[in-house]
C-alpha cells in the first residue's frame, strides 16, 4: 500500500499484515493451523502477478509490492463474499427482532427468562425499550405476527413474557439502572414528554448528555398517560416506569407551551446543542359531515384525556363510536365503564380491515359492544344544537388504496339515521406543524409532513431531530420509542461532531434463499401457547381495574422455552457477517440452489447447523490435527459436499471429546455452544481475560459475563478441554454476614481446604490455625509422592509445557491423563517428533493417545519389560494422586524411583485435579481422623454437596458460611507449568475470601508467597510417610465429567 516494510521472509503476506494492523479479511486462516487458502477472501494485488493471490498461503520475498485494497482486490473480495453467503442458509437474527419497530432482541430476553436470568433480561430490554411494562400491556405484536412458531401451532406470547419480566423488575427494591459515561459537557433539548421523547432523554441521559424536557402537560406519559384507558395500562405502573427514566437525573420543564413559551430559535440561543420535537400526534382529525360540532359530539382524544385526569365525564344512553383504530376502541370500551347503556361502533369498512389490534376488537364483543359495518356518517342530526342521532350510508368495497386496505364506495339508496345520546369521533389524529411558526415551510416541504431522513430523524435543520408520531404520523408507542433512539442517537453524532448517517446492517435470512418447507418444523413438538388470566366480560366491563393478568414465574419460564432460537447465537461474532457489512456484499446477488441439511442437536455441549457451513476445513483440520480426534470429514462431492462426523452419525454417536476447538475454529456460527436444558442465547457481555478453574494446568481463557453470572468461556490459550470450555462455574452470589463468635469458638478442630485455595488464603488460614489450634490436613498427603517432595521443598522439573523434546524422547504418560488434565494432550501434539515414543500407563487405552500411537501399559511391570536404553530422555507426565487411586498407595512413587534410576535423564511434570499446586509443600503435615472437631473448606462431608465453609462436631453441622471461589478470588496460584499467576476475579468481586474474613476478623494482615524451587536433577527418593485419605472437594465434584 506505497509503505515500504522490513520483515521476516518466513512469514506470508497475512502474517505480515496482522503484524502491521491492516486489515485484510479471510474465513479459512486459522493461527493454529498451517495456511490452507480455501475461501479466496483475503487475495491481494502483487505486482507482477498475474491474478490475485491468497495472502494467507503467499511467503514474503525480497521486493514484493502488495496492494490489500485496490479496486480490483475490493471487487473480487466482495464476489468471494457473495459466493459463500449465496449458499450459507441461515438467520443472523430472528426475524422477530427484524420485524421490532425498536429492534429490540426478543430472542435474546425471551431466552434469558426461559434460563430464569432475570436480570440480564430486563437489560437486554431496556437497551432499547426504556418502558416495557408499559409496552408490554399495550404493544401491537408485530414480533408475533413474524414469530416462526406460527407454523406449528400459535406465536411465542413474546409480550406477556416482556411484561412478566419488567412487572418482576418494577417490583424489586433495586430494579435495573443503566450505568451513566461522564458528561460530555454538552446539552439537547427534546420537545415533549411522551414516549419518544422519553426514549431519547433515556439514551442521551447515559451517553453524557446534559438534557431538558420541556412538556406542555404537568404529567409525563402523553399518549401512554392520556390516551390509554387504565383498565390496559395502569397509571401506576406507567408512572414507576417514567421514574425510572426520571430519576437519571434529566431536568423537567412542566407546563412550557411549544409556539407560546418557547420555539426552536429560543432554545438555540439558551444555548441546546442539538432539540428534539417529540410533541407527538394531537390534532384530532374531523369527521367533515354537517353538524358535528353541535353538544354531545365529543373529540375522541379529548375525551380519554378527560377520563385520564378524572374530570367530569357526562355519557350516558346510546354511545356511537365512528373509526375502526385502538383510540376509537378505547373511547368505545371507556364510554361502556363511563355509563353508556349501549355503545355502537360505526366503521366504513369490514372487520378485517380495522387497524385496532385484533385483542382489542375480539374483547370490546365480549364486552358487548356493537359493530355497523360499511357504514359511513353523513350528517349528525341535532335539535336545538344537542345531538339526536347520525345518518349514515351503507358501503362496499372497492378497490385497495394507498394503505393496502379496500376501499370503501358508497351504495346509492342506502341512507339511514339513527338515534343516539353521544358521538365520539376518533377517525385519526396527526401532528399539529402550525406550531412551528415561520419555519413550517423549511421544514414541512410537502405541506404534510415533517421532511426528515427516515433513517436518523434528521430535519433539514442541521441540529434539529424529530421522534416519535411528529415526525412519523400517528404510529404506534413500540414504534415512537424505536425513532426517539435513534433521533438521540443521531443527536449525539452531532454534538460529537461526527457525521450524522445510517450504513444498513447486513443481515442473512432463510427465506432470501430458500422458502422454508415444512420438513423444517418437523423437529419440533407442538407445545401449546400459555394463557394469561382476563377478567371475566360481565365484570370488567364495570369498572377500570386491569383485565389482563401477568404471567406467573412458571408460565413465564415455560412459554420462552417455546422459542425456536431462530437467530445465530455466533451473530456478534459472526467473521462471515462482519466482512459482509465492511464490503457491502449481497446474498442474493448469485441466487441459485441452496443445500438444506438437518441440524444436529444431539451433542450435550455442541449444535451444528451444516446449512451455514462455509466448507472452510477449519474444525475437520483443528480436530484431526490438534486434538488428534478426526471426528469430522467432508461427505459427498461438489456442490452436494457438507462436512459431517464419520458415516453422518450424530454429534454425540462420535469419539468427539468436547473440547469445543471446532467452536473456535467455525467463523460462521456453524458449529456453537450449548449448555444442557438452557437456551441457547445471542448475547454480548463483557470479556475478561482470565485463567480457568478446573485443574493444576492454569489455561488462559477469556470469559464473557453477564450480571451474575458465566455467559462463555474462550479459548485464550489456544486450546481449552470439555470442563474448562462448558462446565461454567457457578458464583457465590451475596456477601455473608459472618458469624465471628461461631467460628472463633470452634478451637482444636482439624481442617480440611480445597486444593484451589489461592495462595494467600492458604498462607492467612496457617496464620489463624495457629492462634486457633488448628491442624491442616493436606490434599496432596493422598500421594506419597507428593508428600516425598513436601520432604524435599521442592518440585521436580516441571517444564513440560516449556520445553520441547528432545530427539528420541520417551514420553510417559501416568494415569488418566486424557480425562483430567487433558490439555497435556494437546502440548504433546504441538512438540511431539517424529522419533517420539510415548507410554500410556493407564488400565484402559484412550483414544486421542491411542491416535498419537502411544503403547498402552496396563501396569507398571509392563513398563519394566521395556528397553529404555536407547532414550535420550524420559519425560514423566503424571498425576500422583490419580495414579496412586487407580494402582494403589505408593505407586507414582515406585513409577517415579523406577524412571529415575534407569541412569536417563528424567523430567517430571506433576499435575492435580485441583487447580492450585501451591500447598503440596505441607503435603508431609499427616494427621489422623481422632478429631472430633472439623471445618471443612470448600470440601464435601455431609454438607448437602454446597461448597462452603461447614464446621462439623462429632458428625453434627454447628456452622456454615460462603467464601469467594477460586475464580472469584485475585490471589496467586502455582500452575503445573511451573508459573505463579495473580487470578482476575470474576463476577461479584466483592464476595469474601479467606484472606480478607481473616484479616478482618484475625488481624491477619500480612501474607508472604513462598516461592518453591525445582530440583536441578531428578533421582531416586525415599518414602518417609504413610498417604492418607481427604474429604471430596467440592468443586472437583460439583464440575467433574461425567
Amino acid at each position: 500500500n506505497g509503505n515500504k516494510i522490513v520483515s521476516d521472509d518466513n512469514l506470508t503476506i497475512l502474517d505480515l499484515a496482522i503484524q502491521n494492523n491492516i486489515e485484510i479479511p479471510t474465513l479459512c486462516f486459522d493461527n493454529r493451523l498451517n495456511p490452507y487458502g480455501s475461501c479466496f477472501v483475503c487475495v491481494v494485488e502483487v505486482k507482477g502477478a498475474r491474478t490475485l493471490i491468497p495472502a494467507c498461503a503467499t511467503k514474503l520475498r525480497e521486493g514484493i509490492e502488495i496492494e490489500t485494497n485496490s479496486d480490483k482486490v475490493m471487487a473480487s473480495r466482495k464476489t468471494a463474499l457473495e459466493l459463500i453467503l449465496s449458499n450459507h442458509y441461515g438467520d443472523c437474527v430472528a426475524p422477530c427482532k427484524l420485524t421490532c419497530p425498536a429492534g429490540c432482541d426478543i430472542q435474546g430476553y425471551v431466552g434469558l427468562v426461559a434460563n430464569k436470568k432475570y436480570d440480564d433480561a430486563i437489560k437486554l430490554i431496556k437497551d432499547t425499550i426504556p418502558l416495557p411494562a408499559s409496552i408490554g400491556r399495550v404493544c401491537p405484536k408485530f414480533c408475533e405476527e413474524q414469530c416462526r412458531r406460527q407454523y406449528i401451532e400459535e406465536p411465542v406470547a413474546i409480550d406477556h413474557i416482556k411484561r412478566f419480566v419488567a412487572d418482576w423488575d418494577l417490583a424489586r427494591t433495586d430494579s435495573y439502572t443503566p450505568s451513566l459515561k461522564p458528561k460530555i459537557g454538552k446539552k439537547v433539548a427534546i420537545v415533549g414528554g411522551g414516549p419518544a421523547g422519553l426514549s431519547a432523554a433515556y439514551y442521551l441521559t447515559q451517553e453524557g448528555v446534559d438534557v431538558e424536557i420541556f412538556e406542555e402537560k404537568n404529567i409525563l406519559g402523553g399518549m401512554l398517560y392520556f390516551g390509554i384507558p387504565q383498565y390496559r395500562l395502569p397509571k401506576e405502573v406507567l408512572a414507576k416506569e417514567v421514574e425510572t427514566i426520571t430519576k437519571l437525573g434529566m431536568k423537567i420543564n412542566y407546563g412550557k407551551i411549544f409556539g407560546i413559551d418557547f420555539n426552536i430559535d429560543s432554545l438555540k440561543k439558551d444555548g441546546f446543542d442539538a432539540v428534539i420535537l417529540a410533541m407527538g400526534a394531537w390534532k384530532a382529525q374531523n369527521l367533515g359531515i354537517p353538524n358535528e360540532t353541535a353538544d354531545g359530539v365529543l373529540n375522541g382524544i379529548k375525551f380519554l384525556e378527560r377520563v385520564a385526569l378524572k374530570q367530569p365525564v357526562d355519557i350516558h344512553g346510546k354511545v356511537a363510536v365512528v373509526g375502526g383504530g385502538n383510540t376509537a376502541f378505547d373511547c368505545a370500551r371507556t364510554a361502556l365503564r363511563m355509563g353508556a347503556s349501549e355503545v355502537v361502533m360505526i366503521y366504513r369498512r369490514t372487520k378485517e380491515e380495522m387497524p385496532a389490534n385484533e385483542i382489542e376488537i375480539h374483547e370490546a364483543e365480549e364486552e358487548g359492544i356493537k359493530f355497523q359495518l360499511l357504514t359511513a356518517p353523513l350528517e349528525v342530526t341535532v335539535k336545538k344544537n344537542r345531538v339526536t342521532g347520525l345518518t349514515c350510508k351503507k358501503m362496499k368495497l372497492g378497490d385497495p388504496d394507498a394503505s393496502g386496505r379496500r376501499s370503501p364506495m358508497p351504495i346509492d339508496g342506502s341512507d339511514f339515521t339513527e338515534e343516539y345520546n353521544f358521538i365520539i369521533a376518533a377517525i385519526g389524529q396527526g401532528p399539529d406543524y402550525n406550531i412551528l411558526g415561520e419555519k413550517r415551510n423549511d421544514l414541512v416541504k410537502d405541506g404534510k409532513r415533517l421532511t426528515i431522513n427516515k433513517e436518523t430523524f434528521q430535519t433539514t435543520m442541521p441540529f434539529l431531530f424529530a421522534a416519535g408520531d411528529y415526525a412519523t404520523g400517528a404510529a404506534t408507542v413500540v414504534e415512537a420509542l424505536g425513532s426517539g433512539k435513534k433521533a438521540a442517537m443521531s443527536a449525539l453524532k452531532f454534538i460529537k461532531g461526527e457525521i450524522v448517517s445510517f450504513k444498513p446492517e447486513f443481515v442473512s435470512t432463510r427465506e432470501d434463499l430458500k422458502n422454508m418447507d415444512n420438513e423444517f418444523f418437523k423437529d419440533w413438538d407442538k407445545k401449546q401457547r400459555e394463557q394469561i388470566a382476563i377478567v371475566n366480560p360481565e365484570k370488567r366491563k364495570t369498572n377500570f381495574c386491569e383485565i389482563e393478568s401477568v404471567f406467573p414465574e412458571e408460565q413465564a419460564n415455560k412459554e420462552a422455552s417455546r422459542c425456536m432460537e431462530c437467530g445465530c447465537i455466533d451473530v456478534y461474532q459472526c467473521q462471515l457477517k462482519k466482512y459482509a457489512d465492511d464490503y457491502n456484499a449481497e446474498e442474493t446477488n448469485y441466487i441459485g440452489d441452496c443445500n438444506v441439511f438437518k441440524n444436529d442437536d444431539s451433542h450435550r455441549y455442541l449444535f451444528r447447523e451444516p446449512s451455514k457451513c462455509i466448507l472452510c476445513g477449519r474444525c475437520v483440520r483443528l480436530c484431526s490435527e490438534k486434538t488428534n480426534i478426526g471426528v469430522y470429514g467432508y461427505v459427498k462431492r461438489g456442490f452436494e459436499t457438507v462436512v459431517q462426523p464419520s458415516f453422518t452419525i450424530p454429534l454425540a454417536q462420535s469419539d468427539c471429546v468436547s473440547c469445543g476447538v471446532c467452536i473456535s475454529g467455525c467463523p460462521v456460527g456453524a458449529i456453537v455452544p450449548k449448555q444442557p436444558d438452557q437456551k441457547k442465547v445471542p448475547l454480548k457481555g463483557q470479556k475478561i481475560d482470565s485463567y480457568c478453574s478446573h485443574c493444576s494446568i492454569g489455561c488462559a481463557n477469556t470469559v464473557e459475563v453477564l450480571s451474575n453470572s458465566i455467559y462463555d468461556i474462550y479459548e485464550n490459550h489456544p486450546y481449552l478441554c470439555e470442563k474448562g470450555r462448558f462446565h461454567f462455574p457457578q458464583p457465590v452470589q451475596t456477601k455473608e454476614t459472618i458469624d465471628i463468635s461461631k467460628l472463633s469458638d470452634f478451637k482444636d478442630a482439624i481442617v480440611y481446604p480445597t486444593p484451589s485455595l489461592s495462595a494467600e488464603d492458604y498462607e492467612a488460614l496457617k496464620e489463624v490455625s495457629k492462634k486457633m489450634n488448628w491442624k491442616i490436613a493436606n490434599y496432596y498427603s493422598q500421594s506419597s509422592l507428593w508428600i516425598a517432595f513436601a520432604n524435599l521443598k521442592a518440585l521436580p522439573k516441571m517444564d513440560f509445557f516449556k520445553n520441547e523434546l528432545k530427539a528420541k524422547s520417551l514420553v510417559v504418560f501416568a494415569g488418566n491423563i486424557e480425562k483430567i488434565n487433558p490439555i497435556a494432550l494437546n502440548r504433546l501434539t504441538n512438540i511431539i517428533k517424529q522419533d517420539t515414543t510415548i507410554f500410556n500407563i493407564n488400565k484402559e487405552e484412550t483414544i486421542r493417545l491411542k491416535n498419537l500411537s502411544a503403547k498402552l501399559l496396563k501396569s507398571i511391570d509392563e513398563l519394566k519389560k521395556q528397553n529404555l536404553s536407547d532414550f535420550a530422555e524420559i519425560v514423566l507426565v503424571l498425576n500422583p494422586i490419580d495414579f496412586d487411586k487407580t494402582y494403589g498407595k505408593d505407586s507414582s512413587l515406585n513409577l517415579y524411583n523406577y524412571l529415575t534410576q534407569s541412569g536417563i535423564e528424567v523430567r517430571t511434570t506433576l499435575l492435580s485435579e485441583g487447580r492450585n499446586i501451591y500447598s503440596f509443600y505441607d503435603a508431609n503435615n499427616i494427621y489422623n481422623e481422632s478429631f472430633g472437631k472439623k471445618i471443612y473448606l470448600q470440601t464435601l462431608a455431609g454438607n448437602d454437596g454446597k461448597i462452603e465453609a461447614v464446621l462439623v462436631e462429632n458428625g453434627s453441622v454447628k456452622y456454615s458460611f460462603k467464601f469467594a471461589l477460586s475464580f472469584q478470588n485475585d490471589g496467586t496460584f502455582l500452575s503445573s507449568k511451573n508459573e505463579y499467576y495473580q487470578n482476575i476475579p470474576l463476577l461479584n468481586k466483592n464476595i469474601g475470601t479467606l484472606k480478607s474474613i481473616f484479616a478482618t476478623h484475625y488481624g491477619v494482615d500480612k501474607i508472604e508467597v513462598v516461592k518453591h524451587k525445582n530440583l536441578d536433577k531428578e533421582t531416586q527418593i525415599n518414602k518417609s510417610a504413610e498417604e492418607v485419605s481427604f474429604p471430596v472437594d467440592g468443586f472437583i465434584k460439583k464440575y467433574s465429567l461425567s
